[in-house]
């Protein structure tokens, strides 16, 4: 019963975070404003979870932040600059930098774990589409190990019992100064940011990722990362019905493998 609950937590935060790329879309006109609706998007978040400021006064707790600052800034970079469809799909290249991250730990690596991963970045890059060797893809990878880095740091801050709401507002408050630091440099602040700001960190990172941890603490990080790579498929989903970009029979194989990969991932969990 667990597991199945945390399986709906994460494709619950999926669904969510998969509405990223339209809002990015829709009210941050050019890269220039990418910072501080970022920055706005900490600050918010921070605002909303106030009430649990106190345990995030740590070491710990400002090393969350600083690798949220990079990957929040990197992922909305890449949409800003490569569209919808790179930073969403070849975010989840995370679940194998995850088995690099446990490797480098010491621990032992499954052989039923890898064969979770393989199809998952397949169907990344069949998502994806584009050329493998360029620009876009060097991002997407860059947003795939920042996010994979979140993932795997946010489950050892649990183990050190950190509650879900601690580790986002961890993640929120420390990812702030680097942020309002570099916006001073990009003083590009208007409605449609601030919206767009507002958004990104009530939305999508106080309510999505609560979901998010509450599943983990189900699964684990890494069938978190494979179960919740659904998410480039809402983000196709969204991008079709708001845009009207569609998928090509290549992406359409790379979704069923990640759905597959997912589907296993969520079977494995009930053992």
């Amino acid at each position: 019963m667990g597991s199945a609950k945390g399986v709906l937590f994460l494709l619950t935060a999926s669904a969510l975070w998969g509405a990223i790329g339209v809002i990015v879309e829709l009210l941050i006109a050019s890269p220039s404003e990418v910072v501080p609706a970022v920055a706005i998007r900490s600050l918010s978040a921070t605002l909303v979870l106030l009430p649990f400021v106190k345990r995030v006064l740590r070491r710990d707790a400002v090393l969350m932040g600083l690798i949220s600052a990079t990957f929040y800034t990197i992922y909305v970079v890449t949409i800003k600059l490569e569209g919808i469809s790179a930073p969403a799909v070849m975010l989840y290249t995370a679940p194998a930098f995850i088995l690099a991250l446990y490797a480098l730990e010491g621990r032992k690596v499954k052989a039923y774990d890898v064969m979770l991963v393989i199809p998952v970045v397949a169907g990344v890059l069949l998502l994806y589409g584009g050329q493998i060797l360029s620009f876009a893809t060097l991002l997407g990878l860059a947003t795939g190990l920042t996010y994979g880095l979140l993932i795997w740091y946010s489950s050892l801050m649990q183990s050190r019992k950190y509650s879900e709401w601690e580790v986002i507002q961890a993640q929120s408050l420390w990812s702030l100064p680097p942020l309002a630091a570099a916006s001073l440099a990009f003083p590009h602040l208007n409605l449609s940011v601030l919206e767009g700001g507002v958004l990104l960190g009530v939305l999508e990172t106080v309510v999505a990722y609560y979901f998010f941890y509450k599943g983990m603490r189900f699964v684990g990080p890494l069938y978190s990362a494979v179960i919740s790579a659904t998410e480039p498929v809402f983000a196709m989903v969204y991008a079709l019905l708001v845009f009207g970009q569609r998928l090509d029979g290549l992406q359409y194989l790379g979704a069923a493998l990640i759905l597959l990969s997912s589907i296993l991932a969520a079977a494995r969990t009930r053992r």
